[in-house]
């Protein structure tokens, strides 16, 4: 399979070389206790893995394709999104920003890619279909009529995540787990290390940097969201126009997690503390993979080539 990149691609989401170099952060962190000399490689579990989260699959379908109890599956599973998060991210792959410099180079992205000044990040949530724990009643269900785990995350303008909170109650709105949770406690109460506010070229009117959400999300000082809908004019309308591109990234990462990892498009089957470990994992996955990325070619780069 390592010679058909094709399939290996379709299999685990990234290249062989792709797979090896994450293997390579991983895998002292996956070796086990060899004295039996039965013991799961490091590389067998990391596949286990990335089978389960790219297609979904129950663990019985996988423990009847790498031969092992299905119980086993679920233990490796578990364990390896663990390892997978905590590595990636003390290998810096996501990495709440810390200082003022930091938030403004991602301000600079969205308003050279998007269009949108002094935004800092794109803010929403996703409802991941989980099992209904044992006793969990109606708290994990949530408007869309299924059991929830909330995945409420601020992405940038690179289409990464910077900040996530994972593992609020489905029955949740956005705004309710933006309220209870510590990272809306830390844009609230301005922890975070904002730049000071920015006087734009023609005005003499100092803007806050903002992340930018939905109709969910309330309206503070460093966060913003359209117009209401009704009877606004043309200037709000072009407002909403510009803010909703910034806006859009996030739930175009999401998409772009669902496409990739395939386990959030069916019912997580699996224990709770289970189900926060793979959707941490894929988020720290999803950052890694897209940290490497070829960057899109200009218009000039194209024309340069063709006409060499």
């Amino acid at each position: 399979m390592l010679f058909d990149h094709e399939y290996f691609f379709m299999m685990f989401r990234m290249t062989p070389a792709k797979f090896e170099d994450l293997l390579a952060k991983v895998g002292p962190s996956l070796i086990r206790d060899n004295r039996r000399g039965d013991a799961i490689s490091s590389s067998e579990r990391l596949c286990v893995t990335l089978c389960y989260l790219v297609t979904g699959d129950s663990f019985v379908t996988i423990s009847g394709s790498y031969r092992m109890n299905a119980t086993t599956v679920g233990r490796i599973v578990k364990d390896t999104s663990k390892v997978i998060w905590d590595v990636l991210c003390a290998e810096g792959f996501l990495k709440v920003p810390q200082m003022s410099t930091e938030w403004l180079s991602i301000a600079k992205d969205f308003e050279k890619k998007w269009h949108f000044n002094n935004c800092i990040g794109a803010i929403d949530g996703k409802h991941v279909s989980i099992q209904c724990p044992p006793r969990g009643g109606s708290l994990y269900f949530n408007y869309k009529k299924f059991h929830s785990l909330v995945l409420l995350a601020v992405v940038n303008a690179n289409y990464e995540f910077t900040m996530v909170d994972i593992g609020d109650y489905g029955r949740m709105s956005d705004g309710s787990v933006f309220a209870s949770s510590n990272l809306g406690h830390a844009i609230g109460h301005q922890l975070l290390d904002f730049p000071a506010p920015r006087i734009f070229p023609g005005t003499s009117i100092q803007f806050p940097y903002v992340f930018v959400g939905d109709d969910a999300f309330p309206i503070r000082t460093n966060l913003l969201k359209s117009y209401p809908r009704g009877l606004i004019n043309e200037r709000d309308k072009i407002f909403n126009y510009r803010l909703s591109r910034a806006r859009r990234i996030a739930e175009n990462v999401f998409g772009i997690v669902i496409s990739r990892f395939r386990v959030f498009r069916r019912s997580i089957i699996a224990r709770e503390e289970t189900a926060v470990e793979v959707i941490k994992a894929i988020v720290a996955l999803h950052n890694y993979l897209m940290h490497d990325r070829p960057k899109p070619l200009l218009h000039n780069q194209l024309c340069n080539i063709f006409a060499s």
